[in-house]
């Protein structure tokens, strides 16, 4: 997943950088129909953040799919009351954090290619070349 929230996109991107719980909690939470079948069908998400200075496509970390949520799905990037999906289709996922594949946060970067907005992506269909592996400033 390639998350670029343009209301809030520099907060969106050190929330994920810094393992913040409120990037987990943005990520679990989902309207679009397209990306909650993928996530319905995914055993993990690998979850991305645009930098907003540079535009690279950083990795953020890797979460195991655990299921759905009986919880409202929020965005937290975005004050109240438009931070509820109040959408007949929102849905909220229970997902653990792979943190193995923390040490590699931050430091990866990858080209997500052309399709900018298919923020979702099924890694098993689409490889992603590696542009850099190196910690960041």
């Amino acid at each position: 997943m390639r998350h670029v929230e343009k209301r809030a996109m520099q907060e969106c991107f050190d929330a994920g950088m810094r393992k913040n719980e409120s990037f987990s909690a943005y990520q679990e939470s989902q309207d679009k129909t397209a990306v909650i079948n993928a996530m319905d069908a995914a055993k993990h998400v690998a979850g991305f953040v645009v930098d907003p200075g540079s535009g690279e496509v950083v990795f953020a970390g890797l979460w195991e799919v655990m299921g759905r949520s009986k919880t409202t799905p929020v965005n937290p990037f975005v004050p109240p009351p438009d931070d509820v999906m109040r959408g007949h289709d929102a849905v909220r996922f229970v997902t653990r954090r792979v943190e193995k594949m923390d040490e590699h946060r931050g430091k990866l970067v990858i080209d997500w290619g052309p399709g900018t907005r298919a923020w979702v992506q099924r890694a098993e269909r689409q490889d992603k070349r590696i542009i850099t592996m190196q910690r960041r400033a």
